[in-house]
């Protein structure tokens, strides 16, 4: 079913927010189940420095976000917009990532990323909406 009526298309919009949310956690805590949830089995992840399967992007995370101490992944202005079965989610970010050195000494890096735009399909068998499709369009590091 497409979402046509006012407080359909409202529950759907917060749903897809909640897929953006839950990405965010997952990687936060190192939750890569949950980050895998957020996907379709054959979805394509741009992060601009690589590009990938959800497979390849899990693999890939594994390996490098436990050399943080902690990272925190804000999401902001999110525009979701639904287009019959598919919607187009572009959301604001920034991204926080601190690494202590065995003093305790930390570095942080901040960035920016301008939006992060996600193709979802709207209507699944099991009634979850996971990301088809993620593109990183531009960010911008602080250090």
């Amino acid at each position: 079913m497409t979402p046509t009526k006012p407080l359909d298309v409202l529950l759907f919009r917060q749903q897809i927010a909640d897929v953006i949310y839950r990405y965010a956690r997952g990687i936060d805590r190192l939750d890569f189940d949950l980050v895998r949830s957020c996907y379709h089995p054959d979805a394509y992840d741009d992060h601009g420095s690589f590009r990938c399967s959800v497979e390849e992007l899990i693999t890939a995370a594994q390996s490098f976000l436990p050399k943080w101490t902690i990272t925190q992944h804000f999401m902001g202005n999110m525009l979701i917009e639904i287009e019959g079965q598919r919607a187009r989610a572009e959301t604001y970010a920034v991204a926080y990532h601190r690494r202590e050195d065995a003093e305790g000494n930390g570095k942080d890096d901040v960035m920016g990323i301008f939006a992060m735009s996600s193709v979802l399909n709207v209507v699944t068998a099991n009634g979850k909406l996971p990301i088809a499709w993620s593109r990183r369009i531009g960010g911008e590091s602080t250090r």
